[in-house]
């Protein structure tokens, strides 16, 4: 997809994701997968009193993927195990900055599913 679709900070976390590499001393490890578009992404999370302190991750895939999972690795630390099971959509859409169609939804929430099941 051409970058004109999407704004400077989606593209900005594409291309410089933060938390971006799979580091050691981590609490669960967990790989997950979209097979309607291909994007796989891997990620590391450590807890420290039932909260995250640390999270990484490793991604292949597409723009809006990538970009939302960097975005909420930046938002989730500190975050209680709870409050992350809470986080739905529109905490994506927010750190996004955009409404996603309705066909790229599964590609911007994968990160946050992937980490929902390992709190």
């Amino acid at each position: 997809m051409p970058d004109a679709l999407y704004s400077e900070k989606i593209m900005s976390h594409y291309y410089h994701p933060q938390h971006y590499g799979l580091r050691p001393e981590f609490s669960v490890e967990r790989r997950f997968s979209n097979p309607l578009c291909g994007d796989v992404i891997t990620v590391r999370l450590r807890f420290i009193d039932e909260k995250v302190a640390r999270v990484c991750f490793e991604h292949e895939g597409c723009v809006i993927s990538r970009a939302a999972a960097s975005l909420l690795c930046d938002a989730i630390p500190g975050k209680t195990k709870q409050e992350v099971r809470e986080m739905a959509y529109t905490h994506i859409e927010g750190l996004l900055g955009i409404a996603v169609m309705p066909g790229r939804i599964k590609c911007a929430m994968l990160g946050l599913e992937v980490i929902q099941q390992m709190v």
